[in-house]
Parts: structure tokens; sequence; C-alpha cells
């Protein structure tokens, strides 16, 4: 059997290799970093942090890549998307809720 999470980072890779737009983001904001964020793909975090992914983009909302992690409970994606230098503002609510809980 084939783990389809290895899969995705070949997938990531193939696309990556042939150029594709890291920082592109969809009519809500959400890019491929923050979906890889919010889903808690640690390998495809660090794959597209080093395709030049900005660590800092914001989706529609506001909220960054980190703020989903940290939101769906991914602890070793905050750690990555930190490390890679992404702000911790603005200041979001839901982030604050969840480091007081």
């Amino acid at each position: 059997m084939i783990c389809p999470l290895a899969a995705v980072v070949d997938i990531v890779e193939l696309l990556l290799s042939y150029g594709a737009e890291v920082n592109l983001s969809g009519p809500d904001g959400r890019s491929a970093l923050r979906a890889a964020s919010w889903a808690g793909h640690e390998e495809i975090v660090q794959r597209l942090l080093d395709a030049g992914a900005n660590v800092n983009q914001q989706d529609a909302e506001g909220r960054s890549s980190l703020i989903a992690a940290a939101y769906m409970g991914h602890v070793g994606v905050v750690e990555i998307l930190a490390q890679a230098g992404e702000q911790f503002y603005p200041i979001d609510y839901v982030f604050i809720d969840i480091v007081i809980s």
C-alpha cells in the first residue's frame, strides 16, 4: 500500500520542479502554505518554505499559516513556521484563545 501523503509530497515536488508559483492564492487568500499548515503536513510546509513561500502571507481574513496551524493544534508546523521567521502579529484572538487554553 502506498501512503497517500507520500503521493502528495511527490505531487508538490513535481509542481515545484515545473516552476509552480508558491505564493499563489485563491479568492479567499489561502495559499498552498496555509493549506499545508492547516492540514499539519510538516514536510510539505518545509518544502514550500524552501521554494520561497511567503511565511507571513495572510488570507482574506487576515490569518496566517501559523495561526491556521496553531488553531488545528499542529505544534510541529507552528515550530517550523516560527523558525522560518513568521511574525506573531497582527494579534489574532483565535491564536490568543489557543495559547490560553
